[in-house]
């Protein structure tokens, strides 16, 4: 299990034991399911009043005592790598996804982008899709890395997803991207 995904759960309960963010989840509605994929993805839609769990870190409430509330939340605040979908030629990510045993959900907020979220022994990646309105079973993605200060962060998000579609473990691909970081970010951060 990766000290992100424990931080992630720790945060989980923190929050499901604050009486404010409690009494704040129970009384919006739950997410909106707008369609269950064949394979095992669930979609959702963020909600007007889902914008108040920003103070939480949230892209959108959670509640476990409803239904449609299952598994982790959406962190606004957690690392998240860009992509778009793309057009031609490129694989169809949630089946690949699901042949590796992944979780795969995914909010679509109000502003037309979507949060897949991937779970997947122990390991969490979250990807923000630009126009995530035409984001479908059938749709490959292309990931964009920011040459920025967290480079690294999206490196190793980016691996995750990797070992996570090809069932790599994750200490295996971890001494490579240790390699990488530093290589490429020195000269970056020296400038």
């Amino acid at each position: 299990m990766s000290p992100l995904y424990k931080l992630e759960t720790y945060a989980w309960e923190f929050l499901l034991r604050n009486p404010e963010y409690k009494a704040k989840a129970r009384s919006c509605p739950a997410f909106i399911e707008p369609a269950k994929d064949k394979i095992s993805a669930s979609f959702y839609e963020q909600l007007p009043s889902d914008l108040a769990a920003q103070k939480w870190g949230l892209f959108a409430f959670k509640y476990p005592e409803r239904p449609a509330d299952s598994g982790t939340p959406f962190w606004s605040i957690q690392p998240t790598i860009k992509a778009e979908i793309a057009q031609h030629g490129h694989p169809a990510l949630i089946p690949m996804l699901s042949k590796a045993g992944a979780d795969i959900s995914g909010l679509l907020l109000l502003n037309g982008h979507m949060i897949l979220k991937i779970e997947h022994k122990g390991r969490t990646v979250q990807i923000r899709i630009k126009d995530g309105r035409s984001f479908n079973r059938k749709s490959g993605l292309v990931l964009r890395l920011s040459v920025t200060y967290n480079l690294s962060i999206q490196i190793s998000h980016s691996t995750n997803l990797w070992n996570i579609i090809t069932k790599y473990s994750p200490k295996k691909s971890l001494p490579t991207v240790k390699l990488i970081s530093p290589s490429y970010c020195s000269p970056l951060m020296a400038n």
